[in-house]
């Protein structure tokens, strides 16, 4: 029997277990508890498969309990029953190495089987562990690409679901190396080169983990979505088609892609034009000075009726004035807002409005104003007559 004395993992059960089975062993036959393979006894090798099939049964009993007990605590919170019910395999494997366990220190196998198989179960419940941690990472992370909050930032998904699974890789590299050193094997060197290994490609990737960060930075305070026409400092006007994990690429006016690396387009004032509440119509009108103040009044009084017809104009938004004399043109300054989602729908009311503008100043029987100069040309009076060159005779008077 293996010594529980100094085992101070094992229950105070497991001792009593062992004391009844140890009991019932000085009962059998002497053939029974001689010495066979791998150095048990026979009546451990046929406890063996008996013990596995109560701990199976056991195990099976268990995880029902568990899942019973689960669904009546999340009756109200059916995402969390399923993310917990999905953690039935590594649940099973937990049971099974703990059960596998006390079994190993109940049948009383000999010291040395007893660490080898002690090491395996114990190295299955850690695996137990990182599977079912893993597991609900990347359940959380289903959950969260599906939710409403991924929907409104879609470039949220690409970078969550890379934090993922970095997450998942350092999970399983740390799970390995707990089992590693499990089995004996000296996990210190992988570690320390590891560092290593990591601080050099941490300053061999600056610029990769800073468009990595740029990325954060977008998914975070979300200046700009995909899908969204922007204006990035001046330097890039277009549409935004997709926000990646190092740029974001940018269709223009010419159809052409731009890509802007993500830690220098954080750094950029961007002007994002689908995030207006509202559209500024502005325009100066110019009229020939032929205009008379009759026609004026008619012009102002039909650019009012025109922009009042619009349905979106904003309450309050709108402003129509005889403005200035200037040089060549008498000018009508105008100026309205427009409560419209897009610049597409903002581009109609605009065309439609300059084309109403033409039917009031044609009604009214003015016209338009264009860049005029116009040139006096006056003549000169006659010039005195010339003095008589010396030597000239005078005519007879």
């Amino acid at each position: 029997m293996a010594d529980l004395g100094t085992d101070l993992t094992a229950p105070p059960q497991v001792a009593h277990a062992v004391a009844v089975i140890d009991r019932l062993v000085t009962q059998l036959p002497p053939w029974w508890r001689e010495h066979g393979s791998l150095g048990l006894e026979n009546w451990q090798w046929l406890a063996i498969p008996v013990f596995a099939v109560l701990v199976w049964l056991s195990t099976w009993l268990l995880v029902k309990a568990t899942t019973w007990g689960v669904k009546r605590l999340t009756r109200s919170r059916p995402q969390l029953q399923r993310a917990l019910i999905a953690q039935s395999g590594p649940i099973r494997l937990f049971w099974t190495c703990w059960l596998g366990r006390g079994v190993v220190r109940i049948i009383g196998i000999h010291e040395g089987a007893f660490a080898w198989v002690d090491v395996l179960f114990k190295a299955g419940a850690a695996l137990a562990f990182f599977w079912g941690v893993l597991r609900a990472l990347r359940d959380w992370t289903e959950q969260f690409i599906n939710s409403k909050a991924a929907t409104s930032r879609p470039g949220s998904r690409a970078l969550v679901s890379l934090v993922s699974r970095v997450g998942q890789i350092l999970l399983m590299s740390f799970g390995a190396l707990l089992v590693l050193a499990e089995f004996g094997f000296p996990v210190q060197n992988v570690v320390a080169g590891l560092g290593i290994g990591g601080i050099a490609l941490a300053l061999g990737a600056q610029k990769t983990l800073e468009h990595l960060f740029g990325a954060l930075a977008l998914t975070v305070d979300q200046p700009i979505r995909e899908g969204d026409a922007i204006n990035a400092d001046g330097l890039v006007s277009g549409t935004v088609e997709r926000i990646g994990l190092r740029s974001t690429q940018i269709r223009t006016g010419e159809r052409s892609v731009v890509s802007i690396p993500n830690g220098k387009l954080a750094d950029m004032r961007l002007e994002n034009f689908a995030q207006r509440d509202r559209y500024r119509f502005a325009t100066i009108v110019t009229l020939v000075y032929g205009t008379t103040a009759a026609q004026m009044e008619e012009v102002l009084a039909g650019f009012k009726q025109v922009l009042g017809d619009e349905k979106q104009l904003w309450p309050g938004g709108m402003n129509v004035n005889f403005a200035a004399l200037a040089d060549w043109s008498l000018n009508v300054e105008v100026e309205a807002w427009f409560n419209v989602s897009g610049i597409d729908e903002y581009q109609q009311i605009r065309g439609r409005v300059l084309l109403g503008f033409m039917k009031v100043v044609e009604k009214a029987g003015t016209d338009f104003a264009f860049p005029t100069r116009t040139l006096e040309l006056k003549q000169d009076a006659p010039s005195t007559p010339p003095l008589p060159r010396a030597g000239e005779g005078r005519s007879a008077g």
